[in-house]
């Protein structure tokens, strides 16, 4: 991911489950990937991600806000970008699907380009001239997957389409 999208020259937000991160060697080389390149804007996705007991988790709004916290200093993350309370939050207008565990993209191309389409005529975004767009990093994982999403980001280009980082979002 870090080489295409130096290659493509594209702002794109990815956000960190510090646990994982910190259990894993590979997924530290690349938080320092994603750190290291000015295209890549990292978000905080909490330290636990709830050790997937949601309703646990978000019965503790404390506990929760404390996980943010924590993720926060042990990843050294520079700004307030999450998905929960206590920080800027976003959601998404719309999500690249994917088989959960293949990480297969199950709509192609044209089928998420005729989405965006439809969702900017008919004013279905969040925030009028401007959509959150959701894609997992396991979708591209494989060349042939990466080059599913050159095509996207070309094609979008090619329609005029730009592409920011959150903090850029109004």
């Amino acid at each position: 991911m870090d080489e295409a999208v130096r290659r493509e020259k594209i702002k794109i937000n990815v956000f960190v489950v510090g646990i994982s991160t910190q259990n894993s060697q590979r997924l530290q080389k690349y938080l320092q990937l994603y750190k290291n390149n000015s295209w890549i804007e990292v978000g905080n996705h909490s330290f636990s991600h709830a050790h997937s007991d949601y309703l646990a988790y978000y019965n503790n709004p404390d506990d929760v806000l404390q996980d943010f916290l924590k993720n926060e200093k042990i990843l050294n993350i520079p700004n307030k970008l999450a998905r929960l309370p206590g920080f800027k939050v976003f959601g998404w207008d719309l999500e690249w699907s994917h088989d959960p565990i293949s990480g297969v993209p199950i709509q192609t191309v044209e089928d998420m380009i005729n989405l965006i389409e439809k969702y900017f005529s008919e004013k279905r975004t969040v925030t009028e001239n401007h959509l959150v767009f959701l894609c997992h990093d396991e979708m591209f994982r494989k060349s042939w997957e990466e080059s599913e999403l050159k095509q996207l980001i070309d094609k979008l280009r090619t329609k005029g389409f730009n592409f920011g980082h959150l903090s850029e979002y109004p």
